[in-house]
């Protein structure tokens, strides 16, 4: 009999070890490395690995931190290295055998915070690696045999932002290293970058020429930016080799107030420079000058702030007036909103110096509910509107926001006390009216919070008691008081009802947000299929 049981332990075990191997190797995760729902740690350089662990794209989603060290075969990081892990925020990759990192090897993570390349072999590295990232972005390069070349200047100029930084050291043409604080390549200058004219001011359907001047060293790139604008006006592009022209034919009314930039970027980095559009349907009042004429000059005027919306993404919708177009400053509970990914001023559509668009919040959680407040200033004036938004209900904390029922006595000598009564379903207040004096007989009302009666001046008497505990006849008897008793018990009864309906739409958007959610995932799997 023993001997039966053990060799059932021993296929048990034999069972449980063999799932457990079918488990590790079908999730993706390397031996080298362990895996959990939020975090790839890889530190064992045996039998090591050679790229970035490729999960379940659920799983890769839901990875915020990769920690790798000690990887001689990590040569590089390319375009599909991290394309999946779209929620990374912290990225380590130290002492390894890292050579190279794409331009793009970041396209996919913009909420990357912190990248720590430490002791690799990277000689050069790319701004355009880091241009979809927040700007407070921290980065680590220490212990890189870095050159001294036009290509990483960019990091000098990062670093000199922050004078409390790294002492990094770049290998210059004869091998010796030195601070690449001090060093200054030669024929290596950052671009600028120049729009003549900056703003024009036309009446609709005349045509416009505007030239993109750059600089630098080596010869920048010069591109209008054209596709995130959405012109609908016409208009030709002419590239010569420091400079571009955009000429717009037959100005279009639709497109007053857009901004169009123009950039000019090397190995150095990139700058930009605009042409602001004010189109004009008619004659506008004016002051004569002898190079244009001028529009109205008016402060701005905010003729619409709504509450928030959902489609997509949150947005809290807004219409603003005013002539130069006013600069938009957001405040949530009386501070200041710092624009980044993730909360941004859109204007979706701006027509004779009136601009509609939106407060822009991508899966906002609930401490981004408050007040909010839209500031719209020029040179003319200014102004201001506020509005409430509830994007979700803050998470339960043990406390109810639903109002307090009490079994509560209150008498003419203004001594009570107060016992807590559940369920809410058996909660009725009995009113003793100063007219009646017919005590609980005067009537029942079932549900209704009691704290407000205490400022009712025609009620000398509260009483909460159990409805279990009251034959039918007095539950339903009509409330025996004078009017102004009755217009308040029906303001709350309206109140508590507008609360449960409001309680009951929130579930149905969340149930729809999670239905979405579900669906989104199921046709990345059938995509990665294909």
């Amino acid at each position: 009999m023993d001997t039966d049981a053990g060799k059932c332990g021993m296929a048990r075990l034999g069972f449980f070890l063999l799932l457990l191997v079918l488990w590790r190797s079908g999730d993706g995760c390397p031996a080298s490395c362990s895996c959990s729902i939020s975090r790839i740690a890889c530190i064992d350089s045996v039998p090591g690995i050679e790229d970035f662990p490729f999960l379940t794209l659920d799983d890769m989603e839901n990875i915020t931190e990769i920690y790798i060290a000690n990887q001689n075969r990590v040569s590089d990081i390319n375009d599909n290295s991290l394309k999946y892990y779209i929620n990374l925020r912290n990225l380590t990759v130290i002492k390894s055998g890292l050579t190279f990192v794409t331009p793009d090897a970041f396209f996919n993570n913009t909420r990357l915070q912190y990248v720590n390349l430490r002791d690799n072999n990277l000689s050069t590295l790319s701004w355009k690696t880091f241009q979809n990232l927040n700007t407070s972005y921290t980065l680590l390069l220490s212990g890189n045999p870095l050159a001294c070349v036009c290509g990483n200047l960019w990091i000098k100029l990062r670093l000199q932002e922050d004078p409390d930084g790294q002492d990094l050291k770049c290998i210059d043409d004869s091998g010796v290293g030195r601070s690449l604080m001090e060093i200054t390549p030669p024929d290596c200058v950052f671009p600028q970058v120049e729009v003549d004219p900056s703003i024009v001011t036309m009446m609709k359907g005349s045509d416009v020429k505007a030239v993109c001047q750059a600089s630098g060293y080596p010869a920048p790139g010069i591109l209008w930016r054209l596709d995130a604008v959405m012109l609908s006006t016409s208009y030709e592009i002419d590239v010569s080799e420091l400079e571009s022209g955009l000429s717009l034919s037959g100005l279009s009314p639709e497109d007053n107030g857009k901004e169009i930039f123009c950039s000019a970027e090397n190995v150095v980095g990139q700058t930009e420079a605009s042409l602001k559009l004010n189109v004009l349907c008619k004659e506008p009042s004016f002051t004569y000058s002898k190079v244009l004429w001028l529009p109205r000059k008016v402060g701005p005027t905010i003729k619409q702030l709504l509450g928030p919306q959902n489609n997509h993404h949150w947005c809290i919708p807004f219409s603003v007036t005013g002539n130069p177009m006013p600069k938009l400053l957001w405040y949530h509970q009386s501070t200041l909103v710092k624009e980044q990914d993730h909360i941004y001023t859109r204007i979706h559509e701006s027509t004779n110096s009136e601009y509609h668009g939106c407060l822009q919040l991508v899966n906002p959680t609930h401490i981004y509910n408050g007040e909010y407040k839209l500031v719209a200033r020029n040179e003319y004036g200014e102004d201001q509107k506020k509005v409430l938004a509830v994007f979700i209900n803050p998470p339960y904390d043990g406390h109810s926001d639903e109002p307090t029922y009490y079994s509560r006595r209150i008498s003419g000598g203004g001594n009570s006390s107060a016992t807590l009564l559940t369920p809410a379903e058996d909660r009725i207040v009995g009113l003793l009216s100063k007219a009646d004096n017919e005590g609980i007989d005067g009537g029942f009302v079932t549900g209704l919070p009691v704290d407000f009666l205490e400022t009712t001046t025609s009620v000398s008497e509260v009483v909460e008691v159990d409805a279990t505990q009251l034959p039918p006849e007095k539950k339903t008897r009509p409330l025996k008081s004078s009017p102004e008793t009755l217009t308040l018990l029906e303001i709350e009864r309206e109140k508590l009802q507008l609360y449960r309906e409001r309680v009951a739409i929130e579930r149905e958007r969340l149930l729809l947000e999670r239905e979405t959610f579900e669906w989104e995932k199921s046709r990345a799997r059938v995509c990665k299929r294909c």
